[in-house]
């Protein structure tokens, strides 16, 4: 009976825990997840990516985080978290943006946890959570067109199949997004009639951020753009039109193709725009510059009929995306990190130690000699010897850590870069910890922060660091700092509030001068301007406070800064020398890898807060060496005979056949041109009064070799001209290669070329007033 009871109990028992267990297993959470990538499915290596999970509990109810990898350009990494509350059956979009997304190697999949990322459980869903690999690469350029009718997309889609370098889309029925940065991937939009003003405000804002971080925006005519932006439209257009011949129309667009007239809108071109294609009577395009973006209009509606032409806009407008496509900014946080890391050693001045071990002889001598002595206790002797040394090296160390046993010490270097619109912050800081726990570094949302480390997967970069997304603020956690190590965070910020200086500079009859105002909330000192290679030392401005510039100078014109080759600096110890080392870093950095465009340079050191960081539960002291750089238009006279020397001039280069490669911007090791057919531009200084000017001579110089042709371009006759000698002085109707816009053109060919290294052509052109 006993056993039959006991018999009994057991299935009993065994039903129930059944029963319980099939319960627990039945309620807890179910979660299917999809993702979609990309604006429009175009994702992009090296540019900001935005992810979408949709998730749907089909389960009990969720309570959790979610957390996905973001690798950060080349420089390092994190996850990234957000808080996830789900009810049975109910279904929410996570949205994620990963800024300047680097895959490196390694499957990049959404992770669930119940609870929080760090000691919550994680748990497994069914769908698709891995972030597939991008579909184009840091050089091909990704190009948009709104809700464009099948006749001018055809010639657009012909102008672009054969280069490999580029992507086009036409969109219907596009929905904006309302971020700027999910723009980021995409080089180019084309815009048509008013479609831009069925947008919402916070669309348009999100399209002019995105203008203002680079992105180029092309519009036909004069059709409606957000307000603003109305101001940075390169062409005031008229109502009343005009018509060219063909024969006008080939001579600018450079072609024999076209076979009909073109109507266009008289138009006038607005402060600092640039004529693309055109001449001075007549603009087709014109460029006008938006922060480091820009807007291209043209006066006539598309040439629908005429693929020629369409190819031609493609060459001329298009290509010159791809120099402001392209991202330097993992190199430039490298540098920068250098910088930081280097602490300066324990520092102990000898007459400081010798004074402390004298002490510790005169004390120790005395105390064993007479004291011991006295009282007949020699045999202590043993135990104070040590422990006076013990103290000694304790006393010695704790002076010479200056104040690490307390506090932890961070430095942070940083350029700002500031333009019409806002002023652009890149930084690097690093923190040298007197704990060995989890380092929390909390931000605004409008501070990009990320852990620097190398890494070489993707899945690895949420190991070490973790960004949790709050509403207003992120903290990104370090996790498990060493005592004493040095952990580093690299980062971005912009600011629209942050000021801009008023300069009022350029040279005349040999002399630099004129005024800068500084308007921001920071004292600058140390301030230069910088001119091709050279730095003109200014000295220090207070916020408010305007200095006037008087200097002798050799050069006629500033020039675009220039940074010169250096090689690895030496890092010193030494707090006065590490100084000079992280700002010679800084420098080399805006150098190298932010400063574009064909403007000089006026730079300033602030030693105040600017990027705002704030440690949990840490006290740092920190320091701050921030350059701050703003370009500018100089101020031009042409005050007798002249000479424009080859730095004064802004090269620029465009492939002609869709397949090439050139770089040209590294100018002190020479040029790197593939095989191929190019078009090389060089520009005279901004503002720079040609009408006014009669010209003496030009000199060309280059090495011709069966590899490396080149030509001319002559304006007045519409062909290009052979240039066969090393050494080329042209001195009669100068004025005939050079445009109204004061541009130089000529003609590169290379072929059967082993080496794409060419040694970069010299140009001098010289003048004088009329």
């Amino acid at each position: 009976m006993n056993r039959k009871l006991t018999f009994a109990l057991y299935i009993m028992t065994f039903c129930i825990v059944s029963t319980l267990f099939g319960i627990n297993a039945k309620a807890a959470p179910q979660l299917d997840v999809n993702v979609q990538t990309g604006l429009e499915d175009i994702q992009k290596a090296g540019k900001a990516l935005p992810v979408t999970f949709d998730i749907t509990n089909n389960g009990s109810d969720f309570n959790g985080t979610v957390s996905i990898n973001a690798a950060f350009d080349v420089v390092g990494g994190n996850a990234i978290t957000q808080k996830l509350t789900l009810k049975t059956g109910e279904s929410k979009k996570v949205h994620f943006l990963l800024d300047e997304y680097a895959e490196a190697e390694g499957d990049n999949r959404l992770t669930i946890y119940e609870g929080d990322s760090k000691s919550g459980k994680k748990l497994s869903y069914t769908g698709n959570g891995e972030v597939p690999s991008s579909k184009l690469d840091e050089g091909q350029l990704a190009v948009f067109s709104l809700d464009f009718p099948k006749k001018k997309v055809d010639p657009i889609k012909s102008a672009v199949a054969d280069d490999e370098q580029m992507v086009y889309k036409n969109l219907e029925g596009f929905e904006a997004p309302t971020d700027s940065k999910a723009y980021d991937a995409i080089s180019l939009m084309m815009v048509q009639s008013d479609v831009l003003k069925t947008w919402s405000e916070e669309q348009q804002q999100a399209l002019v951020g995105w203008l203002y971080a680079g992105g180029t925006l092309y519009i036909e005519g004069d059709h409606f753009v957000p307000k603003k932006i109305e101001q940075y439209k390169p062409l005031k257009i008229a109502k009343e039109t005009k018509k060219i011949s063909n024969q006008e129309a080939n001579k600018l667009f450079r072609t024999e193709q076209l076979k009909f007239d073109l109507t266009l809108n008289n138009n006038a071109l607005t402060e600092k725009a640039k004529t693309v294609i055109g001449d001075k009577e007549t603009t087709l395009i014109a460029k006008k510059m938006i922060g480091k973006g820009a807007i291209v209009q043209s006066s006539f509606q598309s040439v629908q009929n005429n693929q020629e032409v369409v190819t031609e806009i493609m060459n001329k407008v298009f290509d010159q995306i791809a120099m402001q496509d392209e991202t330097m900014y993992g190199n430039s946080f490298s540098q920068l990190g250098d910088g930081t890391k280097a602490f300066p050693a324990f520092h102990f001045s000898i007459a400081t130690l010798s004074a402390i071990i004298f002490l510790y002889i005169l004390i120790i001598g005395p105390l064993l000699y007479f004291v011991l002595k006295r009282k007949d206790k020699r045999e202590y002797a043993w135990w104070i010897i040590p422990i006076g040394a013990a103290l000694t090296a304790i006393t010695i160390f704790a002076i010479s850590s200056k104040g690490r046993l307390t506090q932890s010490k961070a430095q942070l270097s940083s350029i700002v870069q500031i333009t019409d619109h806002q002023a652009d912050a890149y930084f690097t800081q690093s923190v040298l910890t007197n704990t060995s726990d989890d380092l929390k570094i909390e931000a605004p949302k409008s501070v990009y922060m990320t852990q620097m480390k190398n890494f070489s997967k993707v899945t690895e970069v949420g190991k070490t660091a973790v960004l949790e997304e709050g509403k207003e603020n992120n903290t990104l956690n370090i996790l498990d700092t060493r005592y004493w190590g040095v952990t580093s965070i690299a980062g971005k910020y912009s600011d629209a509030s942050f000021g801009k200086m008023d300069i009022q500079i350029g040279i005349q009859k040999g002399v630099l001068k004129g005024t800068i105002k500084n308007n921001l909330a920071q004292d600058l000192h140390d301030v230069e301007i910088w001119s091709g290679y050279k730095k003109y030392k200014v000295g220090n401005i207070k916020k408010g406070e305007t200095v006037k510039v008087n200097q002798k100078v050799k050069e006629q014109f500033l020039a675009k800064a220039l940074a010169k080759p250096s090689d690895d600096l030496f890092k010193p110890s030494e707090k006065e020398e590490l100084s000079k080392y992280q700002k010679e870093t800084i420098k080399q950095a805006a150098l190298n890898n932010l400063i574009s465009g064909d403007q000089p340079i006026v730079a300033g050191w602030s030693d105040e807060e600017i990027i705002p960081l704030r440690y949990d539960g840490l006290k740092v002291a920190q320091s701050n060496q921030n350059l701050i750089i703003q370009d500018f238009d100089q101020e031009l006279k042409i005050d007798g005979p002249f000479t424009v020397q080859d730095q004064s001039l802004q090269p620029g280069i465009t492939d002609l056949t869709g397949s090439g490669y050139a770089d040209i911007m590294d100018e002190s090791y020479g040029w790197m041109v593939d095989e191929g057919r190019y078009e090389i531009s060089y520009a005279l200084p901004t503002k720079f009064p040609v009408d006014d000017v009669k010209w003496a001579s030009l000199q060309f110089r280059y090495t011709p070799t069966s590899t490396t042709k080149m030509k001319v371009y002559n304006f007045k006759d519409s062909k290009y001209e052979k240039l066969e000698k090393k050494q080329t002085v042209i001195t009669k109707n100068i004025e005939n290669y050079i445009s109204q816009n004061g541009s130089l053109l000529f003609h590169l060919e290379r072929n059967s070329v082993d080496d794409p290294t060419m040694r970069k052509p010299m140009l001098q052109l010289k003048g004088a007033s009329k």
